[in-house]
């Protein structure tokens, strides 16, 4: 879902993604290059994952995963609303 929405990023003149890694991946391969992006992220969670001990493995994929689903929300919210999470919760 959030490969989806990083990719509509660049076709919707409304929205802009700001990760720095992802614009350079967009730039040299296009928008396959938004979907490598996001596969060189999820390779680099579970090799980090994999080196982690076990009760400190299981934290961080938690807290990766709660983040990811924050930042999976706001970009949907963003594209279908026009509002990021916390004008959309009203905060």
């Amino acid at each position: 879902m959030d490969t989806i929405a990083a990719t509509l990023f660049f076709v919707v003149p409304h929205a802009t993604e700001l990760n720095p890694v992802t614009v350079f991946f967009y730039h040299v391969f296009g928008l396959p290059g938004v979907v490598l992006a996001a596969a060189c992220y999820a390779a680099l969670v579970v090799f980090i994952g994999h080196i982690l001990s076990d009760p400190l493995d299981i934290k961080f994929v938690g807290l990766v995963v709660l983040l990811y689903i924050v930042f999976v929300t706001n970009n949907v919210l963003l594209l279908v609303f026009h509002e990021p999470l916390p004008e959309f919760l009203g905060v």
